[in-house]
């Protein structure tokens, strides 16, 4: 999947108002959620969205202290992601479809 925009916040897509949405992501764009630890009632119009074609998608992994609670689990046990490849920047591409 490709994104052009990804969100850990909700409230950052609706900053500016309208102009926000459209300032954030080009017509036929992507915006990606990934996160709603700040909340996930927003106001947004929906105008400029829909005639610019913008989808929006994404997940929720809990609340923030669900969030924190990760973390700090994280941090104490040593757990440590498996990296297989280091790739330049210019063969990202690549790198996105060997995940």
């Amino acid at each position: 999947m490709s994104f052009d925009l990804e969100l850990t916040d909700l409230r950052a897509l609706v900053t500016g108002g309208t102009k926000g949405v459209g300032a954030a992501v080009v017509g036929g764009g992507t915006i990606v959620v990934t996160g709603g630890t700040t909340g996930m009632d927003v106001r947004l119009s929906l105008l400029p969205m829909i005639s610019e074609q913008i989808t929006v998608c994404g997940s929720i992994m809990g609340t923030l202290q669900d969030m924190k609670n990760m973390i700090a689990f994280i941090s104490s046990s040593g757990i440590a992601p498996e990296i297989g490849k280091v790739l330049p920047m210019e063969r990202a591409e690549e790198a996105f479809r060997a995940m």
